[in-house]
C-alpha cells in the first residue's frame, strides 16, 4: 500500500514540477500592461493540460503555449510507459546486455531515480515498467495475474538488473539468465 501511495504521490508531484517548469519557461511572456488572457487545453499524459498566458500579443502568447505543449510531447516521447514508441517503454523491452544510448535528460532522470530508489529503500522503482504493463494487460482482460507470472516478470526488474553508463550516456539490462 505504501508503494502505491508513494507512486501516486510521485506522479502528482511530477506533473506539478512539470507545470512549474512550463510556467517558468513562460515567465518572459508575462507583461503587466494591457494584458489579455489566452488559454489552450490539450490532452497530455492521460490528463488535460491547461496553459493560461496573459500577454498583449495573441500570436506571441499562442506561440509560447504551443512551444510548451511541444516540450510536454518531447518529454512524453522519452518518459512514457504507455506509449510503445517512447524510449522508456522501449528500454523496458530491451534485450539483455544490449547497450542503448539515451539522451542526457533521460540519464539525469535515471540517475536521480536510482538515488530515490536507494533513499526510499526500494519503494520508488522505475524499473517496474514491465510489471506495470503486464498488470495493465491483465486488467484489460479482466483477469487477475497468476502469482507465477508476476514472479517471472519481477525477476527482470530491479536496479540489480540495470547498468548505467553515465559517461557514455547509455543503459543496459544485465543478463536475463
Amino acid at each position: 500500500m505504501a508503494k502505491k501511495v508513494f507512486k501516486a504521490h510521485m506522479k502528482i508531484r511530477c506533473k506539478k514540477v512539470l507545470g512549474k517548469i512550463i510556467l517558468c519557461s513562460l515567465l518572459p511572456v508575462l507583461s503587466f500592461s494591457q494584458l489579455k488572457r489566452y488559454q489552450l487545453t490539450q490532452p497530455k499524459m492521460g490528463s488535460p493540460f491547461i496553459i493560461t498566458v496573459y500577454h498583449h500579443d495573441s500570436a506571441f502568447a499562442i506561440s509560447k503555449m504551443q512551444q510548451a505543449f511541444q516540450l510536454i510531447d518531447s518529454m512524453n516521447a522519452l518518459f512514457s510507459d504507455y506509449d510503445s514508441n517512447a524510449l522508456a517503454y522501449k528500454l523496458s523491452d530491451a534485450k539483455a546486455n544490449e547497450w542503448i544510448p539515451v539522451p542526457a535528460e533521460m540519464m539525469q532522470v535515471l540517475v536521480r531515480s536510482k538515488k530515490a530508489h536507494q533513499f526510499s529503500s526500494g519503494t520508488f522503482d522505475i524499473t517496474m515498467g514491465a510489471l506495470s504493463r503486464y498488470w495493465r494487460s491483465q486488467r484489460k482482460l479482466q483477469q487477475f495475474p497468476p502469482a507465477d507470472s508476476i514472479r517471472k516478470v519481477l525477476r527482470h526488474t530491479g536496479w540489480a538488473n540495470v547498468e548505467l553508463d553515465e559517461t557514455n550516456l547509455r543503459i543496459r539490462k544485465k543478463d536475463d539468465s
